[in-house]
């Protein structure tokens, strides 16, 4: 099926919209068993500022035939076309918990399971001695071999980069894998680590959401798929208007970045504020002050923006992973724009409804400060 043909098919622009959801039991490697048929209903959620983002629940009739202990559950939504063919979406590989049972006034037995996605495997795992990472050895290499050697991680797709480490890296004895590998991903300027829908590890290097090209687009026009409510709100009260990043690392120099916010159009700014909102980071990693330099735009990006945030809740669309990037317009309540999704949350059901929250930035900040380590925008 063409792109223009499935999305026509998702909008409902020439039929009645039919769905089928299927269940995939797995084993701890994500090799597939079979379908289940004893999965009673689901829901599936995402949340881009998470560690653990993809979470499910799932009501399973319980037959015995689920090692909750190991067995690993991937949901699939489906539309069907116009030929009678489905075109579906893997919702994520998600680890279950062992609830108890319970039996309703027809005797029949299900459990009501919390599944969470694969980084749990890397939170729960931690290294027993301290853990290095030798001096100019790409990040990138270091991570892939870490994840490479958790068992239940098997498969990742993470962006090569050619940054080398400026010294020898190390971490405690109880260091879970995860927080090893987001060290390294902050070092980097990287997106944090998340699992895509077929169970992949993956991360990339940050784009800011206004860099990036939209996906898809969302408006309230004739074939709308958005739902007659929403909700618009902006918080202008705790956003800083300078930023301190200092990397302390007594096997490179000494790094600083800062940020400042004097425009006089802005209204978060020193001058119209009257005060100074500083956030000083310090426990930042760099491996040289370029990378401190991205480091400090992704703050300010992502702290020294006001959010015009909204909410609102459309037909399925299974096709949404990480913090999507698309287009969004509510005639009447919400102009034109470019969003960045946050939260997404769909139940696995004929005619239900999916759940977005998405957010895009009001530019607020203006001009930069001059630090004492020279006259970049970033005083670096």
């Amino acid at each position: 099926m063409t792109t223009p043909e499935v999305l026509q098919a998702l909008r409902g622009a020439r039929s009645r919209r039919v769905w089928r959801f299927r269940y995939e039991l797995l084993t701890k490697d994500n090799r597939r068993i079979r379908d289940l048929d004893n999965v009673v209903g689901g829901s599936v959620s995402h949340s881009y500022l998470a560690e653990i983002k993809r979470t499910a629940k799932f009501t399973v009739a319980d037959d015995g035939s689920i090692n909750f202990l190991q067995d690993r559950i991937r949901p699939w939504a489906g539309i069907e076309m116009p030929d009678g063919t489905y075109q579906e979406w893997p919702l994520g590989v998600f680890l279950l918990t062992s609830p108890s049972r319970k039996v309703d006034i027809s005797g029949v037995v299900t459990r009501d399971v919390e599944a969470y996605d694969q980084t749990v495997v890397l939170q729960d795992d931690t290294v027993t001695d301290r853990y290095f990472v030798n001096a100019n050895y790409p990040y990138t290499d270091a991570i892939k071999e870490l994840l490479a050697n958790t068992p239940g991680i098997p498969s990742y797709a993470i962006n090569d980069s050619s940054t080398l480490t400026p010294s020898a890296l190390e971490w405690d004895p109880g260091t879970s894998k995860y927080r090893i590998i987001a060290d390294m991903l902050g070092a980097l300027n990287y997106e944090s680590l998340w699992f895509d829908g077929s169970g992949a590890a993956r991360a990339a290097s940050y784009v800011t959401p206004k860099s990036r090209p939209a996906e898809f687009e969302y408006r309230t026009d004739d074939v709308s798929l958005i739902l007659p409510e929403a909700e618009q709100m902006l918080d202008l009260y705790s956003v800083p208007n300078r930023w301190v990043l200092i990397v302390s690392n007594s096997d490179q120099p000494p790094l600083r970045a800062e940020v400042i916010n004097t425009d006089i159009t802005s209204p978060t700014s020193i001058p119209n504020r009257g005060r100074i909102i500083t956030r000083v980071i310090t426990d930042v990693s760099a491996p040289n002050q370029a990378v401190l330099n991205a480091i400090a735009d992704r703050y300010r990006e992502e702290q020294g923006q006001v959010y015009e945030t909204i909410e609102f809740s459309t037909g399925l669309m299974p096709m949404h992973g990480n913090a999507n990037v698309y287009d969004f317009e509510y005639s009447g309540f919400v102009g034109f724009g470019r969003f960045m999704e946050t939260d997404w949350e769909i139940d696995l059901i004929q005619g239900s409804e999916m759940k977005h929250t998405a957010r895009r930035s009001i530019s607020i900040l203006g001009g930069y400060g001059t630090g004492p380590y020279g006259t970049s925008p970033y005083g670096g």
